[in-house]
Parts: C-alpha cells; structure tokens; sequence
C-alpha cells in the first residue's frame, strides 16, 4: 500500500501507476529507461513523483530533476548534470562543461544502482547529457523520463514509451472534490455546479485543480459567475501550461496547428490535407510533429473515416491564441469562422479598410440571413489571406463578385460552393501563389477568371470548361465532373503537368482528345460511355467502356 503522502497525489492515478511500475520491472537487473508521455497538465509530473516515493528505497541513489526544459534554459546543461551528481553522492560535485558533465556521469554512475526521474524534458541534447546511454549506470538503474514530445523517447531508444491517461468522469470527480469542495462550508448546488467543471476539464488534471482551488471559497454566485467567464475567457493558468508545447513548435508547425484548432477538428484529414498543400505547410511531417507532441490524434469517425481530434482544451488554447490581446475583435485575429464574429465584421465600419490580420476564413450559410451579401466584401479587404472556403446551404441574393480591392497575394487556396456570383471578380487578378480554384455548384457563374493571373494554379474543380485553360501548365489536377458537354473543346495533351483528371457524371461525353503523358489517374465513374479509344503519349491505348474509377500506370 502507497503511505498517505503519496496516496493523496495518486487521486485518480492507481491503476496508472501500476501500469508504470510493471514497466520498470524493479526486481531484474539491467537498466531500463521508462517514458511518461503526454498533455500538458495531464499529470504526468504527479505520476512519477509518486513512484519515486513508493521506490527510492530500493537504490543506492536517487535523483529528481525537475523542470529540466526550464532550468537548462535558465542554468544550462552542465549545472544540471552538477545537481544530479551531488544529489546521488550527497557531496558537492563541480562540472564546468557538458562534455565533462557526461564524463563524469559515465565514471560515476556506471557501477552504481540509482533512480533518475528527468520531468518535463523538451530537447534531445537534454537527454544526452544527463541519461545519454543505458551503460551510462549500474545494474538495476531506473530512469524515469517525463515529456510532452514523443520523438524525444522514441530518438533515444527508451525501453518503454508510456501514454498518459487522463481521468475519468468519476476519477475527475473525485479529484476536483478534493480542491474544490469546503467542507467548512460547502457551496449550495455544489454537485449540480461541479458537473460544468468537470465537463470542461475534459479528465485533465490540471484544469480541475487550477479551477477547484480558485473555487473552494466562492459562494453560489461567485462559482456561477466564474463559471460563466471560463465560457468566454479560460483560465490563463492553464492556457499557459498547455501553451507550452505550442510555444515550442516551428513557424509552419504553429499555423499548422492553429488552422486545425480553428477548423478542423472532427474533419475529414484528407479534405484538410488540400488546404495544407496547398499553403505549403509540410503536412506530412507537420501532423506527425503534432501528435508526436500531444497537441492532436487522428481518429475514426461513424463512417470510419480519418478525423481531427484534440483535448477540448487544447482546441481552446488555440482559440486563445488566436485572438490574443483582442478577444472582441475578430478583425484582429488570424482566423475567423464563427458564424457570429463574421456577423460583427459585416455591419463593422471598419470593415471596408484594409485587414492585414485575417490569414484565412470559412464561412458556411446555413440559413437566409442579411450578411451573405456583404461576406464578398470583407473578404476583398483581407490583403494576408492565404485561403478561404464559403459555402451556401440556402439560396441567398448575394454575393455578386470581388471587389476591386480584391488582391490578396498570399492567397493558396479558394473555394466557393453554390454561390450566386456571375463572375469572380472583374477583369485581371495577380494571385502569384493560388494553387487551388474550387468553384462547385456555381450555377449562375457566366464566365471563369483570367487564368494569366494564376501561374501557380495546381488543382481546379469548375462547374464547366474553363476558358484559357490550356495556359496553366503547373495544372496537376483537373475536376470537371457534374457537366453536360459532349467534347472537350481544348487540348489536353498541352497540360503537361496534369496527374489526374476527373471527369464522372459526365453522361454526354463520347470521345476525349489525347491525354498528356503525365496522366497517372482518369476518374470516369457513372453512366458514362466512351466507344473510342483514348490515346496516351501517341503510344499507349486505353480500351473504351471507362465505367469505373481507373488507375493509368505508365
């Protein structure tokens, strides 16, 4: 049984601490190093202390180091490694350099039994200095790492990576009872009350602390009112623990992470994938770097589908971010996509000048309302966007077209889906970096843009032959689905860059012209008959009848 000390830090921890302590296998020889991995706040610093506690007594030294990403930043690594020595020999040991710091560790451990706990590790070199390799440390050593970043384990070949669990709903009852609840005098409806804090920590450990003791000697009122604040202004405390691990991502990495905070959480990976490519956001790696560190999983939704996922929290720290020093508003923040901070910005005055804040923008309208017709000219006076997606549900008046002061430079991507407007905008545009042109549903529209200004266009999805189009050869992917013609009228063949083409639900189409070599997929699904052959490369030839989706394999 753990003693009483240990026992009150356990709340909610017992069955991960025997999870862990199976890990560490005490009994056998050999060194074994042991990873806590997880969210900030998620109690891996408590998990660790408390099998320190129960286990010290079982080496010959022990050792916690704690805060190890701040103090190396404060101290540097070399006072560490003197802390860690003098605490496991409880004599004063002097290190001027790393490289003498791991000398010595090497020397002076390598024949002795101890207990290592590193907590809240951030960077390699950390590791390396102060646990650099298993023969670094006598038979039966036990070191015990603490860290929001997964690769860090996996890179220095721990033995065991072990996940964080965060509470359950009675776990996290228990819990915040414990921090919130005065005894003395106890709040009135504390159980109907506490179901909101419970609800909005989400099994995270700090939030039901943080909150719980901000609480505990609050009257009814006072509980409602803060209750309320959370819902509009969280916690600073815990937002700053969390944003710890945003702090410490690349450039790319944060709008990465951002953009799914905002967007795309319970969104299909593969729709938001296009958007990230398009912006040049290294996704691939970008998303591993991100669940590596905690901030978001990947799950499956009811259709069993890729989906965003991330702790209710965490989505909130992105959130805060966003809005920074301007909660109230949207024109200052990065990204916009509620429904009533869009709202405000339509019947702001301020709406026509210049936004050089807002990177990007989704607006669904679901139902008839008054500002669809004013959503073009907000967007026309964002000059950082770098891609935008509006779709209309419910057939509106509006919006017309872009204004003039149409020009975002930045702009990567642009889609609109059922819109009413005849033209995109008027005359030429300069948008030096748009990759992606989706234009869906757009029945009215009378004419596509002039493609001279889009030299960078990689994937177009337009409801009809597009004008000009043999003029983009960056072209790689080509959706003209849902049409009624019965001939291309362009060449093909001249997009040179072209890997897939999309052409199902075509039902009038008879023949296609010659295909470009770089043709590697050719959708022609449904009801769509081509008796003649199509001709690749002049070499090549493809059977007619093209019934299914079809991969060309050149």
């Amino acid at each position: 049984m753990l003693n009483s000390c240990v026992d009150e830090d356990l709340v909610g921890m017992t069955s991960r601490y025997q999870d862990v302590e199976s890990l560490l296998d005490i009994g056998l020889g050999g060194v074994r190093m042991v990873g806590i991995w997880g969210v900030g706040g998620g109690g891996k610093t408590t998990l660790a202390t408390s099998l320190y506690m129960k286990i010290s007594q079982h080496f010959q030294g022990r050792c916690i180091i704690e805060n190890v990403r701040e103090k190396t930043s404060k101290d540097g690594l070399n006072k560490l490694q003197e802390n860690m020595l003098s605490a496991l020999f409880k004599n004063e040991v002097r290190v001027f350099s790393t490289a003498e710091g791991k000398d010595n560790i090497k020397k002076m451990l390598r024949r002795r039994k101890v207990l290592l706990i590193l907590d809240d590790v951030d960077k390699l070199d950390q590791l390396e200095a102060l646990a650099g390799k298993h023969n670094w440390f006598g038979s039966g050593s036990r070191i015990i790492i603490t860290t929001r970043d997964e690769h860090l384990l996996r890179t220095h070949k721990v033995d065991h990576v072990y996940p964080i669990k965060l509470l359950s709903n009675d776990e996290a009852i228990q819990l915040f009872r414990r921090h919130a609840y005065n005894e003395k005098d106890p709040v009135e409806d504390y159980e109907t009350l506490s179901k909101s804090v419970i609800s909005y920590a989400s099994g995270l450990p700090l939030a039901l602390r943080v909150i719980g003791s901000f609480l505990y000697d609050k009257n009814k009122n006072e509980w409602i009112s803060a209750l309320d604040k959370l819902k509009e202004i969280p916690d600073p405390k815990v937002m700053d623990i969390l944003k710890l691990s945003f702090d410490g991502l690349e450039d790319y990495q944060k709008e990465l992470f951002l953009d799914i905070a905002c967007f795309f959480r319970f969104e299909s990976v593969d729709d938001a994938m296009e958007i990230f490519e398009a912006c040049g956001y290294y996704p691939e790696i970008g998303i591993k770097v991100l669940r590596q560190k905690a901030l978001i999983t990947i799950v499956k939704n009811e259709e069993g589908d890729d989906v965003f996922d991330m702790h209710d929290l965490v989505e909130e720290m992105g959130h805060y971010i966003v809005r920074g020093e301007h909660p109230k508003n949207p024109r200052k923040h990065s990204r916009v996509w509620k429904y009533k901070e869009i709202q405000e910005m339509c019947f702001d005055h301020a709406t026509l000048m210049e936004n050089y804040e807002t990177e990007a923008l989704t607006y669904y309208c679901g139902v008839k309302n008054d500002i669809s017709s004013r959503i073009c000219e907000i967007m026309s006076s964002m000059k950082k966007v770098r891609w935008i997606e509006v779709i209309y549900f419910y057939k509106v008046e509006g919006p017309t077209c872009f204004s003039d002061s149409f020009q975002p430079l930045k702009l990567c991507f642009l889609k609109l889906k059922y819109g009413n407007q005849k033209n995109l905008w008027k005359g030429y545009k300069h948008l030096p970096h748009l990759k992606v042109l989706r234009l869906e549903g757009m029945n009215k529209l009378q004419s596509t843009p002039d493609f001279h200004g889009l030299p960078h266009l990689q994937n177009l999805k337009d409801g009809e032959i597009p004008s000009g189009i043999g003029e983009l050869s960056n072209l790689k992917e080509l959706d003209l689905s849902f049409n009624d013609f019965s001939l291309l009228d362009f060449t093909i063949s001249q997009l040179t860059g072209l890997k897939v083409l999309k052409l199902s639900h075509c039902k009038n189409l008879i023949e296609l012209p010659d295909l470009p070599s770089s043709l590697v997929f050719l959708n022609a699904r449904q009801r769509m008959s081509l008796t003649t052959n199509i001709v690749n490369d002049g070499e090549r030839l493809l059977q007619s009848m093209l019934e299914v989706c079809m991969s060309l394999s050149f």
